[in-house]
């Protein structure tokens, strides 16, 4: 809760009160009219649609948004799923470590293409 605060008490400080200390055409005002990605935990997606921010002095945050998208959808995932006991051996999704892990063993032969 006290991560949520403090990232909160940032938002606050570098999109009201820093850019009442700094001159404009700061990288402030820059951000500042793509606020609404990070105050709704989004800034991931829109780095990911535009690209880094010419002055990502605030792209840091796309991890926590990432992560705070996890913790909201985990707890939804893990009830729908555990109603598919069998659709946990067999459904792609949960196959990926072994297919991930074939992909290594086909990078990591002496010849570099597998079988």
């Amino acid at each position: 809760m006290a991560a949520l605060q403090l990232y909160y008490v940032t938002q606050i400080s570098y999109f009201s009160i820093l850019p009442l200390l700094l001159p404009a055409r700061t990288q402030t005002t820059v951000v500042a009219s793509e606020q609404i990605w990070y105050w709704t935990y989004l800034v991931n997606w829109q780095i990911g649609l535009n690209g880094w921010p010419e002055m990502p002095s605030l792209g840091h945050f796309c991890s926590l948004a990432v992560e705070e998208r996890f913790y909201l959808f985990w707890p939804l995932a893990v009830f729908l799923l555990s109603r598919y006991t069998v659709g946990a051996y067999v459904l792609t999704p949960a196959r990926m470590d072994a297919l991930a892990l074939q992909s290594v063993a086909v990078f990591a032969s002496p010849k570099g293409r597998g079988c």
